[in-house]
Order: structure tokens, then sequence, then C-alpha cells
């Protein structure tokens, strides 16, 4: 900590504070999240804290974590301060985003249970979410996972005859995953019996 103070002609210094979890500018599903912060000095007196208004201190008894606070969605700032007996005083803040919403993910064409001759028909589909991260498709077996950038359809893909069923996902920067959007079609390859 730095100089603080002057009590009868001794410096003092602010208690060490840091605010350890969540980290400064991250995303987070867990709406209950704990604010995780160490604090050190030989004649500590008290710690609080005030989050988004500022306009409101809560004290934290014993200079315990931030816990049992629920938080809303959103970006939340948060700022933890400590004293000592001798007033001298410090500050730690974190800023922090909770995202509990999966993204909206919702597959346009080809219909399920299409029946197509068309071996590359596209897999177009929609996806929506502030926080957006990633995108990816699988096939039937579910055992290869592809990238598809979130927003472009899936394209150029040689289908197999027979049926096929693609699962599209999406996750966005809190971890919230969308896996529920499939569909299944069929790839028709033989001419008409004669």
């Amino acid at each position: 900590g730095g100089i603080a103070g002057n009590t009868f002609g001794q410096y003092t210094n602010a208690p060490d504070l840091a605010i350890e979890y969540p980290v400064n500018n991250t995303f987070s599903s867990d709406n209950t999240l704990n604010v995780n912060y160490t604090v050190s000095d030989t004649t500590l007196d008290s710690c609080w804290y005030s989050n988004d208004t500022m306009t409101e201190n809560i004290t934290l008894a014993a200079c315990a974590n931030i816990t049992a606070v629920t938080w809303i969605e959103g970006q939340h700032n948060v700022s933890v301060w400590a004293n000592d007996s001798a007033n001298a005083e410090n500050q730690s803040d974190v800023i922090f985003t909770i995202d509990t919403v999966i993204p909206a993910l919702v597959i346009e064409s080809p219909a399920n249970a299409t029946i197509t001759t068309d071996t590359a028909i596209n897999v177009n589909f929609t996806i929506s979410d502030t926080n957006i991260d990633a995108c990816w498709w699988s096939n039937d077996t579910g055992e290869n996972n592809n990238s598809v950038t979130c927003g472009e359809n899936i394209t150029g893909q040689g289908w197999p005859a027979g049926l096929n069923t693609i699962f599209v996902y999406a996750n966005d920067t809190a971890g919230n995953v969308n896996d529920s959007e499939y569909v299944s079609f069929e790839v028709d390859t033989g001419g008409p019996s004669v």
C-alpha cells in the first residue's frame, strides 16, 4: 500500500487490498458468484463495498468476501474498500457481466423431414445473443464437431444419401450453450424405379 496518512509523525501504510475473483472484465452465467478479495494490514479496522450506483456502502463483517448476493443480468461495477485504525484507506475495483441467457438459435431450412435430391443442400440458421462466442455443428454421429462462423449458414457440404441429422450449437462468452437445435432430412439420390 502507499503512504496514506501521518499519525504522530509516523507514516501509516494503507491496507493491501486486491480483488482476486472474478477477473476484471469477464462474463459469468453464475448470478450468485462471490467476489473474493484479499486484504492485509496489521491494524485492519473495517471493510465495505458498493456496486453499480455507488450510492450505498455495505459493511463486510470481519472483512469477509462478498457472498449471498444475487446479481441481476448485465454489467456490474464493484468497489471494495478497507481501512485501518489510523484511517489509512485503500480501494480495489472489478467489472464483470452476468449473462444467464442462452443464445437464441433457430434452424430456418431445410424443414425437418425434407426429402431432397440435392446432396449439397444448405442448412440455414439464425443466431442471436448479445455476447455470442462460437457456433458449430455435427452430423448424425456427433463424433465430429465442425466450426462455423456465427451468422453464416452451413454450405458446401456433400451430404450422403439417406437420412442426415444435423445438430447446430452456439455458446456465448459466459458459457451458456444452446444445444437443442437439429434438423433431419433425407437425401434421395436414387432415380425412379423402372
